[in-house]
């Protein structure tokens, strides 16, 4: 549930950023929760459905939104900054 309102918190903050950001780059080490964003076949656990739901919205406000899983071990630094 952490890292998929991780994920919810970081695509809303790209969408109220005054910057105007056109391409995001979503990055999580929960396959979980990146696997079902970027996989339409994979279904989301129930708890996480509705943060899930609401990251799919909001891809709208993007020209471009890759979703990557990446290992933790190659994820230290996001670790530390979190």
């Amino acid at each position: 549930m952490g890292e998929a309102r991780a994920a919810w918190s970081a695509i809303r903050l790209a969408i109220a950023a005054s910057e105007g950001y056109e391409n995001i780059i979503l990055e999580g080490d929960a396959w979980n929760v990146i696997e079902p964003i970027r996989n339409a076949d994979v279904d989301p656990r129930w708890s996480i459905k509705t943060l899930y739901d609401d990251i799919l919205y909001f891809v709208k406000y993007f020209t471009n939104v890759k979703f990557s899983f990446v290992c933790r071990e190659d994820n230290i630094s996001a670790h530390f900054v979190a």
